[in-house]
């Protein structure tokens, strides 16, 4: 897995076999996978698809083209304070998984 104790920021994607855990945000220019588990003190962001082999866990929100959990999704669960309205979005399509805490926005439809 990929462990950092700040944030983990590439250009293009980030792929770990098993988890992939930051103390603080992650960002990735394409897309994040990880065979296990995704989970980030703040917020997650992806130019393309956030994909977990279980659970996905934000303190902040979460945005991405696409969001596929094995199981559930939570966003907005910092412990620090009380996240706002927008700090609780899931702004993704959902492709698989349940959103077990916080608000999906998906892209309109064209």
């Amino acid at each position: 897995g990929i462990k950092a104790g700040l944030g983990i920021e590439a250009g293009d994607g980030i792929k770990a076999g098993w988890g992939i855990k930051a103390g603080w945000g992650i960002k990735a220019g394409s897309g994040i996978e990880a065979g296990d588990g995704i989970k980030a003190g703040s917020g997650i962001e992806a130019g393309d698809g956030i994909k977990a082999g279980l659970g996905i866990e934000a303190g902040l929100g979460i945005s991405a083209k696409t969001l596929s959990s094995k199981l559930r999704i939570f966003a907005g669960i910092c412990l620090w304070r009380l996240p706002t309205k927008e700090e609780m979005q899931i702004k993704a399509e959902l492709r698989k998984g349940i959103i077990a805490f916080g608000e999906l926005i998906e892209p309109r439809k064209e």
